[in-house]
């Protein structure tokens, strides 16, 4: 839990705002028989990848937790033509996995990029470069 919402254990982001739903009021809902709107489904967490790599340092101090980040495909990148950019502050920060990017890349090339958000789970500043920046990419309900 954060000033920006709350991460159940079923993966689901509840955003905080005035008059939210708490994650324990969701599932009480949930469990009563109730169906609710649910601001977004965590689809995948992981590490940014090739964050050592990249201007992430430049920015790594000034991303909290809850943060939504840019997630730009790729299928230009002469080392995968399935990549998938995650952008930060004006800077890039690194990669969807190449173990992940699959569907993700499927579904940007039919248009579908803007049925996804990005946002920072884990910023640990005291973690080897490849480690400092944790991210989970959602689904947007549209229902």
């Amino acid at each position: 839990m954060n000033a920006y919402g709350v991460l159940n254990t079923r993966g689901i982001w509840f955003m905080r705002c005035p008059g939210a739903v708490t994650a324990e009021a969701a599932a009480l809902s949930r469990r009563r028989g109730a169906i609710m709107y649910e601001p977004s489904r965590n689809l995948m967490n992981f590490y940014v990848a090739g964050f050592q790599h990249h201007e992430g340092a430049l920015v790594l101090s000034q991303l909290k937790t809850g943060d939504e980040l840019a997630l730009e495909a790729q299928p230009d990148n002469p080392y995968d033509s399935q990549a998938i950019a995650i952008k930060g502050r004006g800077e890039m920060l690194g990669y969807v996995p190449a173990d992940q990017n699959g569907l993700l890349s499927v579904l940007f090339h039919y248009g579908h990029a803007s049925i996804f958000e990005c946002r920072v789970m884990q910023v640990a500043l005291e973690n080897e470069p490849w480690k400092q920046l944790r991210v989970a990419i959602f689904v947007k309900d549209a229902r």
